[in-house]
């Protein structure tokens, strides 16, 4: 059930920001720009991946998350990378980005408001992802599976701290740590 509110809530604060989800992701690049997304950012060619998730070990749940579980799409572009999980509004990206990388380490933040009219709470939600290559031989988009750190924040971001509580699903801090691997699809 949270993660179906938390659906809707963090795809209600994407359409309220005015963008589609894949915004941002693609585009002309400028005129080359630093190689982001449509860019000519020189080494490997743009790609899009689609990754299934299996494999979860919960390491910690203060947030009551559950296993994690969806297709994640993987978009690399120069020094540009992100990861976002279809249906499910989780996305982080890094613009240190490398080919040569064995370990590619990916955040992303999000403010939740949707309590804010109402109660004045404000939730932030960070991720971390750090994805470990199977082989470091090949690029990211190369290799078949990864394995993968999550790390996911939430924290109070109310003008008056405190306005969360007893309004958010569960006490403020809290934390999800999980593991889990990473399977390319075909394509």
């Amino acid at each position: 059930m949270k993660r179906a509110i938390l659906v809707c809530i963090l795809s209600a604060g994407v359409v309220a920001a005015g963008c589609d989800v894949a915004d941002g992701l693609t585009g002309s690049g400028g005129s080359g720009g630093a190689g982001g997304f449509g860019g000519a950012g020189g080494g490997e060619p743009p790609t899009e991946t689609r990754w299934a998730i299996s494999n979860v070990t919960t390491v910690s749940d203060d947030c009551n998350f559950g296993d994690l579980d969806g297709v994640f799409i993987i978009k690399t572009d120069g020094t540009m990378a992100t990861m976002m999980l279809e249906e499910f509004v989780l996305d982080a990206e890094t613009t240190e980005y490398s080919p040569e990388l064995t370990e590619v380490p990916m955040a992303g933040s999000l403010v939740n408001d949707e309590f804010d009219l109402e109660f004045g709470c404000s939730v932030l939600l960070t991720e971390e992802f750090t994805l470990f290559l199977d082989d470091p031989t090949v690029s990211l988009p190369e290799n078949s599976t990864l394995q993968v750190q999550w790390d996911h924040l939430e924290e109070d971001d109310s003008v008056n701290f405190g306005d969360c509580e007893g309004v958010w699903f569960v006490p403020l801090p809290c934390t999800t740590a999980e593991d889990f691997t990473l399977t390319k699809l075909a394509e």
